[in-house]
């Protein structure tokens, strides 16, 4: 009796995946991908938040901003590739490229 309960969901779920539902299926698959995206990217802005508390805080330990990328990343030990980023060392201000 289960294996035909298994089969038989089994045949109208292939059933319903059929051309007319395609549709349905692709905007589903385009919306998980879409919050995939959108959450790559809520990631990248906390990363910058956090990294600029620590710009903040080397400033109030240094009295003053790093130098450059390689010096928030020799301070934070965060690798930062200087071809996703722009630092400005005169505002202390870092942010992603667009």
């Amino acid at each position: 009796m289960k294996l035909y309960i298994i089969l038989l969901t089994t045949m109208l779920l292939m059933i319903s995946c059929d051309e007319g539902n395609k549709n349905t299926v692709e905007k589903y698959s385009d919306t998980v991908v879409d919050k995939y995206k959108g959450t790559q990217q809520f990631g990248k802005q906390v990363d910058i938040q956090r990294l600029q508390e620590a710009i903040t805080m080397f400033k109030s330990a240094e009295g003053r901003y790093p130098k450059d990328i390689a010096e928030i990343t020799e301070s934070t030990g965060i690798e930062l590739d200087s071809n996703l980023y722009t630092y400005d060392p005169e505002t202390g201000v870092l942010a992603t490229k667009q």
